[in-house]
């Protein structure tokens, strides 16, 4: 959804998230994420912890904008890395 957004990018996501599902409405049927900076880091922080991908994920922002705007399925969660040590974390989130 938020394609082209780095760690140094002067865009924030949550100017961009908001826009995106203002202008869509009802028609956005899924949020791709890509987590980055501390999106990832925090992802990292909870796996390492013990926790599973799945519940972790929705401790992100990214998980909470998905939730909070009716994104609540997981339909599928693409991860390198080993937990805590995560390198791509990309979520797709989908209404029921």
């Amino acid at each position: 959804m938020l394609a082209g957004i780095t760690d140094d990018s002067p865009v924030k996501g949550i100017d961009l998230a908001g826009r995106a599902l203002s202008h869509f409405g009802s028609r956005a049927k899924r949020i791709n994420g890509n987590l980055i900076a501390k999106n990832r880091d925090t992802f990292n922080r909870l796996t390492a912890a013990g926790m599973s991908p799945e519940e972790a994920i929705l401790e992100t922002w990214t998980g909470k904008v998905a939730t909070r705007n009716g994104f609540t399925t997981l339909e599928s969660l693409k991860l390198v890395g080993t937990p805590g040590n995560y390198t791509k974390i990309e979520p797709i989130f989908v209404k029921p």
